[in-house]
């Protein structure tokens, strides 16, 4: 965001106008200050005057005035809106317009003129072209406008007029390929055609995330999140017990402000609730951190019920303290008193999260990883926080622009790509999906590109085959094998190069445990990948015991650090160190016990630490998640693996139950069928042996092989029948491949001894020659 309003840019999907062209003015108008803090004062200014409005809208629906200033001052201190107040942020201005349509519609009900219409019409309009959340509020503030004006709206012209006035800001969205066509700094989605402006403003970049966040939909999920909105709201007012106050101003509101409690109660459904139902995000801090902030509007509603509740106490008092002819004098001091605990406690807990001003780290991290890399490097950030670090030293401070932005949106740039690629290289991205695409491009950037490649998250040596990565500072360059050796070799005084980063300037002086940073989010990301890194520095170096006491280091109450603790995991087990891998694994399954990644290296784990029966239970449990398309190989290679272990373990039925679960499937797949058949043979069930080889052969008839073993097959069981008649003994182990006393009712349990009608199978693809799978984390 600092680097598209600094450069009137293109920010993120939906595109966000109307801010990015007020963080440029005020970064231009205003004399003093940074970039990052004239940008963040689009945030102050814009949420001190939903504040502002707030409490008018309080002063028009409260008797007591105090009551209004609790209202008004208890949101003002409210965790999450505080937070977004003071960084470069859209929501201090969606939180401005949510108080403004509600103010103007307040207007509207106690004079419907033309006029006051026609300016929540406007209004509803521009809140829609800073955030997709608008939408809904403006949509509830027409069916409020027709149902406390109805009579306006039966006037041609005024309707028409206030339809027009409602959709004209939308026009600010036409900015979008204007500022694109000026090829700034940042150009997301490039929306110069009306096919990636359409895009682009409808957010289909994030369509298929936000659709499905959490694979698992069920009642016990939602009554989970809403759990988890009952937490965060007590949490935003200083202690759970003021919503009490809430619940007495929801009744106290419900009488008195009929129309006005059920509109507001309608918005904040709509931004929490509605939220957690559309998104089914994860149980996890990022998710839950991420959330948080659409909920601002609703807390902002239960601001205004905690002043209810105290305006009907209030009233309350009054009214008993006539009955007992007793002097009210005495009641508006102690009001003022309680009003002034209220606010103060929250504002006192918020206040060390909400101050930024030495939160610093984030720049630093910046630049000391564009710093850390050669001249002409391309560099492929991990995630957000990794990248629009790097986007503010480039885009505001024209910092290292000779270093290129890999994934500056999010994927892979077919613009960085498309020049290295040959026909045969877009052909074979064509007919790969998913996660393989990306491990693709990946390998070819690296092995094309004519200057160094730096990667802020580690990769396997065997996802870069021909290359290694090499811990250089805060990123991971990729090398020759050998290349980075010297790296490791302590020089004439003794001193390791590859540590120099860590031992010597700006990263050296960081102090990275600094209780006033890490109350932010992205400070806790960052301070994460930075210890990461310098404990594999510190494992190449032979250290060990450093870098374990480096990793044990990394904590949050908000950053999620499972893709942390799988990295962490996958090195040591690269260094030989399953043991240690193992306790890493663990760590990042405490957080999300579906981490498929994280699983299937345990899983790998066990193995090498020869426990086999471990192996196999944590193999089931990934196999019993959800399917992924984008793990669909994966999970097929997990099942051969399974089935080769269980059958180690002479688990046989459990065994031959995976080659069935893969022939399910993929109907047209041979390759199940062929390796059951071999199974089958191998354990003497001769007969479904037969069966599965000739299914694979129906799918398959150009494999040589199962051809010929079926016609061994066929003449043994043949040999054996008629030998059998003549009371002769049974085939020997030199005609069929380890006959065994056999299972008699061990079959191919699919079929049930009738092979299935499959279709007619498809051509399979070519061997893929480039790395599929990723088994590091670090996604967006």
């Amino acid at each position: 965001l600092l680097a598209a309003a600094h450069g009137l840019g293109v920010p993120h999907p939906p595109g966000y106008p109307l801010w990015t062209l007020l963080g440029f003015l005020f970064d231009r108008l205003i004399p003093l200050g940074t970039t990052a803090w004239k940008v963040s004062m689009v945030s102050g200014v814009f949420a001190a005057g939903g504040n502002a409005l707030l409490l008018a809208i309080a002063l028009k629906t409260l008797r007591s005035r105090l009551a209004a200033v609790l209202t008004a001052g208890l949101f003002a201190v409210s965790l999450t809106h505080w937070m977004q107040a003071v960084i470069p942020e859209v929501y201090g201005l969606n939180t401005f317009f949510v108080a403004a349509v509600t103010l103007l519609l307040i207007r509207l009900a106690e004079v419907p003129t033309p006029g006051r219409l026609l300016a929540l019409a406007v209004t509803a309009g521009l809140a829609c072209t800073n955030h997709t959340t608008a939408l809904a509020v403006a949509g509830l503030a027409v069916v409020g406008a027709i149902l406390v004006a109805p009579r306006l709206f039966s006037r041609p012209a005024v309707a028409l007029g206030a339809l027009l006035l409602g959709l004209a800001p939308l026009a600010l969205y036409l900015l979008l390929p204007a500022f694109s066509a000026r090829d700034p700094y940042l150009d997301w989605g490039n929306p110069e055609t009306s096919e990636a402006l359409v895009a682009h403003v409808t957010r289909t970049q994030y369509a298929a995330v936000e659709a499905s966040q959490d694979f698992v939909s069920t009642h016990e999920s939602h009554l989970a999140r809403l759990g988890i909105l009952a937490e965060s709201a007590g949490r935003q007012f200083g202690g759970p017990w003021v919503l009490a106050l809430a619940v007495v101003g929801f009744v106290v509101l419900l009488v008195r402000q009929t129309g006005l409690a059920l509109f507001l109660l309608a918005v904040g459904w709509i931004c929490s609730v509605g939220i957690t139902r559309y998104t089914q995000y994860s149980f996890d801090r990022e998710h839950m951190y991420a959330n948080q902030i659409f909920f601002i509007p609703a807390w902002l509603v239960v601001a205004w019920l905690v002043g209810g509740g105290f305006d009907g106490l209030l009233d309350l008092g009054r009214r008993g303290m006539e009955r007992l002819r007793v002097s009210p004098r005495a009641l508006p001091a102690v009001a003022v008193v309680l009003v002034a605990a209220l606010v103060a406690r929250p504002a006192i807990a918020h206040y060390d999260v909400a101050d930024r001003s030495t939160t610093t780290l984030i720049d630093t991290y910046g630049r000391a990883i564009l710093d850390a890399m050669d001249e002409g490097a391309l560099y492929l950030p991990a995630s957000d926080h990794s990248t629009f670090a790097v986007m503010y030293h480039q885009g505001v401070l024209g910092h290292r622009l000779d270093v290129v932005l890999a994934d500056k949106y999010g994927q892979i740039d077919r613009e960085v790509l498309e020049p290295l690629l040959t026909d045969e290289d877009r052909a074979y991205l064509a007919s790969l999906s998913g996660e393989e695409v990306s491990a693709a491009m990946e390998f070819l950037l690296v092995d094309r590109w004519p200057a160094r490649v730096y990667f802020a998250s580690r990769r396997p040596d065997e996802v870069l085959p021909g290359w290694s990565l090499q811990p250089i500072g805060p990123v991971f360059a990729a090398m020759r094998p050998g290349e980075g050796d010297s790296l490791w070799v302590p020089d004439e005084a003794g001193h390791i190069p590859g540590l120099a980063p860590w031992e010597s300037g700006p990263l050296a002086s960081l102090d990275l445990d600094d209780p006033s940073q890490l109350t932010d989010f992205t400070v806790q990301m960052v301070r994460g990948d930075l210890l990461l890194a310098c404990g594999v520095a510190q494992l190449h170096a032979g250290q060990l015991d450093d870098a374990l006491a480096t990793w044990q280091r990394i904590e949050g109450d908000l950053a999620p650090f499972k893709q942390l603790y799988n990295n962490i995991g996958s090195t040591l087990a690269e260094h030989d160190r399953p043991a240690e891998a193992l306790t890493f694994f663990e760590h990042a399954l405490a957080e999300d016990p579906r981490y498929f990644i994280c699983l299937r290296n345990k899983a790998a784990v066990h193995l090498a630490l020869d426990q086999k029966t471990r192996a196999i239970a944590t193999y089931q449990s990934l196999l019993d998640l959800p399917a992924e398309p984008r793990h669909s190989r994966t999970r097929r290679d997990i099942r051969y693996q399974l089935a080769e272990l269980l059958e180690g373990e002479e688990r046989l039925p459990e065994a031959l139950h995976q080659y069935e679960q893969l022939a399910l499937q993929d109907r047209t797949d041979p390759e199940p069928w062929k390796i059951a058949g071999l199974f089958l043979e191998k354990h003497g069930d001769f007969g479904n042996a037969q069966a599965a080889l000739a299914e694979a052969a129906r799918l398959d008839p150009r494999d040589v092989e199962v051809q010929r073993r079926l016609q061994r097959l066929e003449s043994g069981i043949a040999q054996l029948a008629a030998d059998t008649l003549e009371g002769a003994p049974t085939v020997d182990d030199a005609q069929l491949t380890n006959p065994s006393s056999g299972l008699p009712g061990f079959g191919w349990g699919m079929s049930q001894g009738v092979l299935p009608a499959f279709p007619d199978p498809v051509p399979a693809g070519a061997a893929s020659p480039m790395p599929a799978a990723l088994p590091t984390g670090g996604s967006r």
